[in-house]
């Protein structure tokens, strides 16, 4: 055991030293710019894509620009271009990110408490994850009421409901869904990363297998994710939409009656979708458009990986 610590202890110190500073800044740029696009489109992007109509009708505010959807009938969710374009005519310059720090609150709470059952061994993590769910999914139908509806002057936190209300909402059961299917895929890709991965920092030693099995990662984590994972993250997401308030507008075309399975609040229902009609109303067309966010995730996440590595071995060669 010794004897090992003192191999991994020198493995780092040649690491840190084989490693210049603008390695270690190219690194620093790489790990944000991989987090802002995994934000961006593989958030955002596929968010509005779930709860986008890609067919609206006469249901449709008029100020959803009229114009310009009668020029152009495509979804808005259709292209990256048409995204941005869209969001920065309603949103301003750096809508693209709307609700990213609300995002890393979440990432950071359902963490800590996931880490602290993990003290608890091997089932910790599963138990963590459980009880986690209710906490962070106040913050999660917060966050989506955020990006799919337009900038008002609603502040944030009047946007997330009561967590004693999650426990007994609709979304409760939506909400652990969904963490079961992200366990599930954790627990499939888990074992394969332990056996690919060298860490989250490469070195000259190891950045052909850092650069191959993250691509070998992101490959498999692209097929479980629409096979297992994506059903039930558009369920959540479109049944946390459908709590969205009256007042609010969203940014995309959205149609509240979600193809007629559940009565609007404004003309006296309850506004609000379950589980199995949140999934049938999610039609082929709305699921095509999601995987296409997803597929533009995947991509631009390994041209930056492979654009890291180049620069990454010509630094570490000079």
């Amino acid at each position: 055991m010794a004897a090992l610590e003192h191999y991994l202890a020198s493995r780092g110190t040649a690491t840190s030293s084989a490693l210049g500073p603008g390695a270690v800044i190219t690194i620093i740029l790489y790990l944000i710019a991989a987090v802002l696009v995994q934000y961006v489109y593989g958030q955002v992007f596929t968010m509005l894509a779930a709860v986008e109509d890609p067919s609206p009708n006469i249901y449709m505010h008029a100020s959803i620009n009229a114009v310009e959807n009668s020029i152009d009938k495509r979804p808005i969710t259709s292209s990256p271009s048409s995204i941005i374009k869209h969001l920065k005519a309603h949103g301003g310059r750096l809508s693209c990110f709307r609700g990213f720090w609300l995002y890393l609150l979440i990432s950071v709470t359902g963490g800590i408490i996931v880490s602290l059952f993990c003290l608890l061994g091997s089932v910790g993590y599963h138990l963590g994850s459980f009880m986690a769910t209710p906490i962070v999914s106040a913050l999660q139908v917060g966050w989506i009421h955020l990006v799919i509806s337009k900038p008002s002057t609603k502040t944030l936190w009047s946007r997330i409901p009561p967590f004693r209300w999650i426990w007994w909402s609709r979304i409760a059961s939506a909400a652990f869904l969904r963490s079961i299917a992200v366990q599930l895929v954790a627990w499939v890709i888990a074992p394969i990363a332990s056996t690919m991965s060298t860490g989250l920092i490469p070195n000259r030693d190891n950045i052909y297998q850092y650069v191959f099995g993250k691509v070998g990662l992101l490959s498999l984590g692209l097929i479980l994710y629409v096979l297992i994972q994506m059903p039930a993250e558009a369920t959540f997401i479109r049944v946390a939409a459908s709590m969205l308030p009256d007042d609010d507008e969203t940014i995309v075309p959205f149609d509240r009656s979600f193809g007629g399975k559940v009565t609007p609040k404004i003309v006296g229902g309850s506004g609000r979708i379950g589980i199995l009609d949140a999934w049938r109303s999610f039609n082929r067309e709305s699921q095509v458009l999601v995987v296409k966010a997803v597929g533009w995730n995947f991509g631009l996440q390994i041209a930056l990986l492979f654009a890291f590595a180049i620069v990454f071995i010509l630094q570490t060669l000079i």
